[in-house]
């Protein structure tokens, strides 16, 4: 769809990383693969960053930029919901960290195409490259991409 490649045309500059750069590629392959589907599906807005909703409400323009005060605030937010949006057989009963179980491909809840869907998880993540000063730890960020990397590899396909 066309507006897969303009989103992803936006989000491909923000970074050079070959994580970055596959993980845009992979969404890319991961919505065109749904594009024949009814895409009525959405991610839950709870515990969502402020910002991706405000994003959502300008009609998802690649030339509005989202408010943040913070990139550190709004990484922690983003990590918050990327957690709560996680099905259970991600989430450790005794941590607030996500597993990586091998053979999982349990993502049907959480890769969900279309614009109300994983499109919000790959814009948050550029909202936060965006807002990282050159002085700022990127760890954070690439764990949190590494992440989104392997569920897109894990369960993309599926």
């Amino acid at each position: 769809p066309e507006w897969v490649l303009i989103q992803a045309e936006s989000f491909i500059v923000l970074d050079s990383s070959d994580e970055w750069n596959c993980l845009v590629i992979l969404w890319c392959k991961f919505e065109k693969s749904k594009s024949n589907l009814d895409q009525d599906g959405y991610l839950s807005a709870k515990k969502r960053p402020k910002g991706i909703g405000e994003w959502i409400k300008n009609r998802r323009s690649c030339t509005w930029k989202v408010p943040v005060k913070s990139a550190a605030h709004f990484g922690v937010d983003w990590n918050g919901w990327w957690y709560f949006i996680q099905p259970e057989s991600r989430k450790s009963p005794s941590t607030n960290e996500l597993q990586r179980p091998p053979g999982w491909r349990d993502a049907s809840s959480i890769l969900v195409p279309g614009q109300n869907g994983f499109l919000n998880v790959v814009k948050g993540l550029a909202v936060w490259r965006q807002n990282l000063s050159k002085a700022e730890s990127r760890s954070a960020w690439n764990s949190a991409v590494e992440d989104v990397l392997w569920v897109l590899r894990h369960a993309g396909s599926s």
